[in-house]
């Protein structure tokens, strides 16, 4: 985009002007910003950050993100998730006391994995990358890029939100 801004200005001020988001796309690419690479604040663990994200938002949609977290943190402490043999070995040397592996295998999809259980949430894991598991770090990711849905904890669009969505664009529809 860089370049496209420097060849011909003009038609990159008209671009701006038509395409909503264009400049926002050109002043944060690369930039970590939306990233997993997000570089904690000093002195913050992931907890505490993620806890400190939440006072800033208005009160409305900070419930709403600490609902999700709440069911998100009772599906992996009651349910758990199936894994793979590599992960589950992996989590058991590093988080021993973090994690129950329940030894039963899913019913979910091929039924070949092994369902793990966490006992208290982690601020943030290697395999985190690889493999969605509880930390932390993915919820305060899931409010610094916006994402009130929480797909980024495996979440989809509740019959709730589409409600309201439906009543705010009918306000608005005559705007």
């Amino acid at each position: 985009m860089n370049l496209f801004k420097v060849i011909d200005p003009d038609l990159w001020v008209r671009v701006v002007n038509r395409v909503s988001g264009a400049n926002f796309g050109n002043i944060y690419s690369g930039n970590k910003i939306m990233s997993a690479k997000y570089q904690l604040p000093k002195n913050h663990t992931w907890k505490s950050f993620t806890k400190f994200l939440l006072t800033t938002l208005p009160p409305q949609t900070a419930n709403i993100y600490k609902t999700k977290f709440i069911k998100f943190i009772k599906y992996w402490k009651r349910t758990g998730c199936p894994m793979q043999d590599d992960f589950i070995k992996e989590l058991e040397e590093t988080n021993p006391n973090d994690i129950v592996n329940t030894h039963t295998f899913s019913k979910r999809g091929k039924g070949d994995k092994e369902v793990i259980k966490f006992k208290r949430i982690v601020d943030e894991h290697p395999i985190d990358r690889k493999q969605d598991i509880l930390t932390w770090k993915r919820m305060a990711m899931c409010i610094i890029k916006g994402d009130i849905i929480c797909k980024g904890l495996s979440f989809s669009i509740t019959k709730d939100l589409t409600v309201r969505q439906q009543k705010i664009m009918e306000k608005y529809k005559n705007l």
